[in-house]
C-alpha cells in the first residue's frame, strides 16, 4: 500500500498541528488498468459497463497488535459487468463513490492483473484485500 501525495501531506499537516487531520466517513474502492502512482491520478480507472466504486464500509475489522497490517473481514463485491472491462491490475481506496474524482487516498497493484468479461464479477474474498503501514 502506498500513500498518495495528498494524503502524505494531509497526515503531516494533522500530526503537526498545521490543520486538523480528518478521515472519510466512508472510503470507497476503485480499480484502475493503469498504475495511479503517488499522484493518484484516475485517468485509469475503469469506466461503464456497470462498475462502480464500492464502500468499505463494515468490511475490516480495527487494526490491532504491531505488525501495521489490516485485511477485509468480510467479501467486497463488485457488480457484474454489462460489458467487458479493461484488465484490472489496481486499486485505489477514495474519498468518494464517484467515478473519476480525483480523490485517492492509497493505492496499490494486484498480486497478478484480472480481466472481467461480460457478466463477471471482481470480487475481494476474505482475507485477500491486505493493507500494510509501514
Amino acid at each position: 500500500m502506498m500513500m498518495t501525495d495528498a494524503l502524505e501531506n494531509e497526515f503531516l499537516d494533522g500530526i503537526t498541528g498545521v490543520t486538523q487531520l480528518t478521515t472519510p466517513a466512508i472510503v470507497y474502492v476503485a480499480l484502475f488498468t493503469g498504475d495511479p502512482t503517488d499522484v493518484g491520478s484516475v485517468t485509469t480507472e475503469l469506466s461503464g459497463n456497470g462498475y462502480a466504486r464500492k464502500s468499505l464500509a463494515g468490511t475490516f475489522s480495527a487494526a490491532t497488535g504491531t505488525s501495521g497490517t489490516v485485511s477485509n473481514t468480510a467479501e467486497i463485491a463488485f457488480d457484474a459487468a454489462t460489458g467487458n472491462w479493461s484488465e484490472v491490475g489496481y486499486v485505489g481506496l477514495m474519498k468518494s463513490d464517484v467515478e473519476t474524482t480525483d480523490d485517492m487516498i492509497v493505492h496499490l497493484e494486484l498480486d497478478q492483473p484480472v480481466t472481467i468479461l461480460n457478466g463477471q464479477a471482481f470480487t475481494f474474498d476474505i482475507g485477500t484485500l491486505t493493507l500494510t503501514a509501514a
